[in-house]
């Protein structure tokens, strides 16, 4: 990854407003400029808090404090040596916040070692309310690089924030696979096809996910209501045991995932950067294996069930946008339309039959 200077710096709080920061830069008669901003990235297994109060900003500051299954948008910026020293003064290194390295996921679900600062969980005080002058300056720097500000807001009043609770498969981990049922034991709430950027390479026994090729995998988008649990038991299926560690099997990161016409949905998914020898020229796992035709079939039988006109149901959809009225069509027709994956999607089967776990 080619930066601007060579340090690289995940921001998350006052540090991402360019005016707070070139205020303190210039009571240290510094140049502001030796912070530049990078990227937009993604802080897994942590949450904001504001759990530690600060003197100077008059009530309770930003902290992330490690939580397994939540995800924080922040800031990627990279600075020189004369920055790296502004910045552990600023965060009052080591005796308030600890300067520690984590890994963030950029958008493309590549994983990037960086620094940043944290307050450590012994040195905690629970909620500490912020001031609203802090808030406001934490609120201007999330807009200024186009960050959804409710997380920080729910932080500030104290609203536990939700975690991310989908989790993309593309193997045997999906519906009608092998090790569905750890997926199972963790309770669906939904379970949709659906299409990820990447390329699919197998060993005979498994596939892998290549997110650096260009092309579009086929899999399942679930979302479990026991997420923490689940990524445990996944973490173990799929060799994962932690972020930077050089021993895993296979990275589990973060990547937008394709439902549907409501379009991208953030998901875990874990990956190999390292692919596996026989690409999969389907670029899906149920297509390679001869299972898909059977599974989608099965899969439009499960949602037609109990709904007398869903055949018509899915025809006034088709017909809505297509520039031929069809008049007939039967299951097999919906589930090799399905198959195809551009006019038809189980996301859309399911706002029918209001089905969104089938065959879970």
């Amino acid at each position: 990854m080619q930066t601007k200077s060579p340090h690289l710096i995940v921001a998350y709080g006052s540090n991402l407003d360019s005016e707070d920061w070139s205020a303190f830069c210039n009571r240290n008669d510094a140049d502001s400029s030796c912070l530049q901003f990078e990227d937009v990235v993604i802080i897994p297994g942590y949450k904001l808090a504001f759990d530690t109060a600060s003197q100077s900003r008059g009530g309770g500051v930003l902290n992330i404090v490690k939580a397994k299954a939540n995800v924080t948008y922040a800031g990627l910026y990279s600075t020189n040596d004369e920055g790296l020293n502004l910045l552990r003064r600023k965060e009052g290194v080591p005796h308030k916040y600890e300067e520690v390295e984590i890994s963030v996921i950029k958008n493309d679900g590549a994983e990037v070692r960086a620094l940043t600062y944290i307050v450590p969980q012994h040195r905690s005080e629970g909620y500490v309310r912020p001031a609203n002058s802090y808030l406001r300056i934490c609120i201007q720097g999330y807009q200024s690089i186009g960050i959804d500000t409710k997380p920080l807001l729910d932080a500030a009043d104290n609203i536990p924030l939700d975690p991310l609770r989908a989790v993309f498969t593309y193997g045997t981990l999906m519906r009608g696979e092998r090790n569905f049922s750890s997926m199972q034991a963790r309770g669906l709430e939904v379970a949709l096809m659906g299409q990820i950027f990447g390329q699919l390479s197998t060993n005979g026994s498994f596939p892998a996910l290549d997110l650096n090729q260009q092309n579009f995998a086929w899999g399942d988008y679930f979302v479990s209501n026991d997420i923490e649990n689940l990524l445990a038991d996944l973490d173990a299926i799929e060799g994962f045991a932690g972020y930077g560690d050089q021993s895993n099997f296979y990275r589990r990161t973060c990547v937008e995932v394709d439902v549907g016409a409501v379009g991208q949905r953030l998901a875990w998914v874990y990956v190999k950067d390292d692919p596996f020898e026989t690409v999969l020229l389907s670029n899906d796992w149920r297509a390679h294996n001869g299972k898909r035709n059977d599974f989608t079939l099965r899969l439009v039988e499960e949602h037609a069930r109990n709904i007398p006109d869903f055949e018509q149901l899915i025809l006034k959809d088709i017909n809505r946008f297509g520039t031929e009225t069809i008049t007939k069509i039967g299951l097999e027709e919906i589930a090799k339309m399905l198959d195809e994956g551009v006019s038809l999607s189980e996301r859309k089967l399911a706002q029918i039959s209001g089905n969104w776990s089938a065959l879970t």
